[in-house]
């Protein structure tokens, strides 16, 4: 056990093997973790790092989050060894990663020659590995043998408690049988002897059998010896307490030994105690259990009671005892008692400064089994596994560290010797060639090195000739790319279909060169595609009988309608959609385009050539944006169309209703026409429409060049005109007089419309009135009469009638009922 004396500081191996040494092994762990995870992201953010530095970053910042997870929560999971073999396997490879970084792919790498780095490099590699499947395997075996040790411990220590519960069993259950004979019952010492007697000589470790009363005096004994007054004995008070068994164990007085007393009550018929039935034994037979059970060399059991009182331990073999050793502060003992377990493995240090491992396990009546074994002798054979394996390390090592040298420099000087062919080829030297000897991976690199130096040559001229054919094709890209520029500028100001179409045909015939280019537009139920304009002469005849063709079903252009999709053609000989037309019989290639404008086609461009395969990815390219542009502009065409007929038919509706306020109003005026002369104003009864007809623009008479007609219009409405005379003897009327004339015009129209609208406004605000002030009067009066009066008399007054009648009846029955 444990002895910690005042005034010493105990060992570090003492202080860490208790519970607060894990605790402090816990904290300084995470502690660690949590330092580099906060570490790490801190020398990212401020040290000035490469790509790859960063990114070695990120995996240590990660191993250590996982570290930190298995530490704190994933202990309390998964197995010790586990996480030793993720931890260890997840180091390796972030270390792995780094030196491969650092080796072959950091800055340093081109001050150093290829031998060294590739050696240092399958070292930092494989030594890691090597390393760590040493520490694996290390690992593996110390854990192994851990369970082994415990196990044993375990099934050593199970098997004395056995054996110690059944002897406790076996003697508790004959004791009670003896307790309930009659003749124990009768309390009658004649009549108890005998089987005392027989008790004590049928079990030759019981030295004592006797009985006591209810007061704890002895009714019979088992040696004949004096009776005995036991009622201040601990064995006698329990049982009188109804305790059975009851077990106390002290040291025999002739012995000097660990003896075991068990009483049970005695009881009669109605179940009351009326006395205790108890013997003494010594506790040989237990010993001997205790102390043959091993464990290894080294390893032994010991027993104690349920007061931690030593019961059997190796070192009392022998010895002559006083008292019995409390054993408390046993740290298996102290664990067990602690843990509140029915066994627990523990492992402590003693005060010789022996580490033991430990399994302690308690009996139903309190009683603990300890079997314990140095941690020295169960790990030897897995520390003496450790000590090798170091030393394998060691020299695999070596030997590898040489077998890489050598091997390494046979790959290099092979090596070495292309680099100086090669660049002496990038020199210049493109006639210089490699011995073609090896038939290795060296042989094969030189001989790819010839041919890939005869090939630099080749390519260098193929190289010329396809910039020549590169620079013609972005010619040709440019010239098609202007010309739909030109084609969408031209047709982007047309704003006329029946103009814009045939533009289109022919400025794309001009600027791409195709023999016949044609447009055709859907009819209003979407089944035929119409041709609407052609720039060839098959075209035009085409036009001329108004050619169609059903979408779907007739040809490329039906084709692409239905589909939505450009169709294109390379041989119209071998496309079975073609549709064979005697009005273009040179056509050899044909593509068609779907005009469409958001989701809606609105038709197809079909361009058609002489040549086959006419058409390149390019010229698609370029012909599809064209027709969104074509498409676009036919939409716009027929918007502007639109647009202009409804303003036309707004235009119109207007005027009518202008035309029809002004006639009610000219026949309202007393003086539709005021003329003034040099007499004064006059009032003719002749009116506008009598002298001249509606006139456009001012004119002159043609019977008289002085006087002259300007019409009045409000909005395009002729309202009339306005007549002036020059006189006889003058000239007749200059331009700028006329234009004075119709500017004069152009104002008193509007003056004229308006003063109209507030005339009218003027006569619907007093007739409102006078129908509120009618309406007022009549709801004075509640009787009938009175309300036809006032009605008459209200509306003849209010609009100046000379009759006014208001006439009831005229009802006939079936309209009354």
């Amino acid at each position: 056990p444990q002895v910690f004396i005042p005034g010493q500081i105990p060992s570090l191996r003492v202080l860490a093997g208790g519970a607060f040494g894990v605790l402090v092994r816990t904290v300084l762990s995470t502690l660690a973790n949590i330092a580099a995870i906060a570490i790490i992201p801190y020398l990212m953010w401020r040290a000035p790092l490469t790509r790859q530095q960063r990114t070695l970053g990120w995996w240590l910042l990660i191993t250590q989050v996982i570290a930190l997870l298995l530490f704190t929560i994933g202990r309390q999971f998964l197995q010790p060894s586990f996480i030793t073999l993720v931890l260890g396997s997840t180091y390796a490879t972030v270390y792995a990663a780094a030196a491969y970084q650092q080796r072959l792919l950091g800055g340093g790498k081109r001050y150093i020659r290829l031998q060294p780095r590739l050696t240092s490099l399958l070292l930092t590699l494989i030594l890691p590995v090597l390393v760590f499947l040493t520490v694996t395997a290390n690992g593996l075996v110390h854990t192994l043998t851990r369970t082994n040790a415990d196990a044993r411990l375990h099934d050593t220590a199970s098997l004395v408690a056995n054996e110690v519960q059944q002897w406790l069993d076996f003697n508790a259950e004959a004791l009670r049988n003896m307790a309930q004979q009659p003749e124990i019952v009768s309390m009658d010492p004649a009549l108890q002897e005998p089987i005392l007697r027989s008790m004590d000589a049928s079990h030759n470790y019981m030295y004592l059998v006797s009985t006591t009363d209810v007061l704890g005096h002895n009714v019979a004994r088992s040696d004949g010896a004096a009776p005995k007054d036991y009622g201040d004995r601990l064995w006698v008070q329990k049982a009188l307490r109804g305790e059975s068994p009851v077990l106390q164990v002290l040291i025999g007085r002739t012995s000097h030994q660990p003896a075991l007393v068990m009483s049970t009550p005695i009881r009669n018929r109605q179940n009351n105690i009326v006395g205790v039935a108890m013997f003494a034994s010594t506790l040989s037979d237990l010993s001997n259990t205790v102390l043959q059970a091993r464990v290894g060399e080294s390893g032994f059991a010991y027993l104690v009671d349920e007061h931690d009182l030593l019961i059997a331990h190796p070192k009392m073999s022998g010895a002559l005892l006083t008292e019995l050793e409390n054993y408390s502060g046993a740290s298996p003992i102290s664990a067990l008692r602690t843990a509140n377990a029915p066994n627990i493995y523990t492992t402590y240090t003693d005060t010789d400064g022996i580490t033991w491992r430990a399994y302690a396990t308690a009996l139903p009546n309190g009683w603990a089994v300890v079997m314990q074994q140095p941690v020295e002798e169960y790990l030897g054979v897995a520390r003496l596994f450790t000590n090798l394996s170091i030393a394998l390390v060691v020299l695999i090592t070596g030997i590898l560290l040489l077998l890489i040298w050598v091997t390494v420099r046979q790959v290099v000087a092979p090596v070495e010797h292309l680099t100086a062919t090669a660049q002496r080829i990038a020199a210049g030297d493109l006639e210089l060639r490699v011995p073609d000897a090896d038939q290795d991976e060296i042989g094969a690199l030189g001989r790819v090195l010839n041919q890939v130096t005869a090939r630099l040559r080749d390519a260098i001229q193929e190289l010329e000739t396809r910039i020549a054919e590169r620079t013609l094709a972005l010619e040709r890209r440019t010239a098609q790319l202007q010309a739909a520029a030109e084609v969408g500028n031209a047709i982007g100001t047309i704003r006329d279909l029946d103009t814009l179409l045939p533009q289109v045909t022919q400025l794309i015939s001009q600027h791409f060169g195709f023999y016949h280019v044609g447009i055709f537009l859907l009819d209003d139920r979407g089944e035929y595609a119409v041709l609407q304009a052609a720039n060839s002469e098959g075209g035009q005849r085409m036009l001329a009988r108004k050619h169609r063709l059903r979408v779907g079903t007739q040809g490329i252009v039906g084709f692409s309608a239905f589909t939505r999709r450009p169709r294109i053609a390379l041989n119209v000989g071998e496309d079975a959609v073609h549709f064979n037309n005697p009005d273009l019989p040179d056509t050899q290639s044909e593509m068609a385009l779907p005009l469409i404008v958001g989701d809606e086609l609105i038709g197809v461009l079909d361009v058609q050539s002489t040549q086959p395969n006419a058409f390149e990815e390019e010229d698609v390219e370029t012909l599809t944006v064209l027709a969104r542009q074509v498409a676009t502009a036919i939409q716009n065409a027929r918007l502007v169309e639109e647009t202009r007929r409804l303003l036309e038919a707004q235009e119109e509706a207007a005027g009518l209703q202008s035309r029809r306020a002004w006639r009610r109003q000219v026949e309202t005026l007393i003086h539709p026409v005021v003329r003034r002369t040099p007499a004064g104003l006059e009032h003719p009864q002749e009116t506008a429409s009598s002298e001249v007809p509606s006139r456009v623009e001012p004119t002159q008479d043609p019977e008289d060049p002085h006087l002259l007609y300007v019409p009045l219009r409000i909005g395009g409405v002729f309202i009339g005109h306005l007549q002036a005379r020059k006189p006889a003897d003058g000239p007749a009327w200059s331009a700028r007089e006329i234009a004075f004339m119709r500017t004069l015009s152009d104002e008193l129209g509007p003056a004229l419309e308006s003063a109209r609208l507030y005339q009218e406004t003027q006569i619907s605000a007093q007739q409102q009135r006078i129908a509120v002030d009618v309406a007022t009067r009549l709801r004075q009066n509640l009787d009938l009469e009175s309300i036809l009066r006032t009605a008459v008399h209200q509306v003849q007054q209010s609009l100046g009638l000379p009759e006014v009648a208001i006439q009831l009846g005229g009802l006939s029955d079936d309209e009354a009922s």
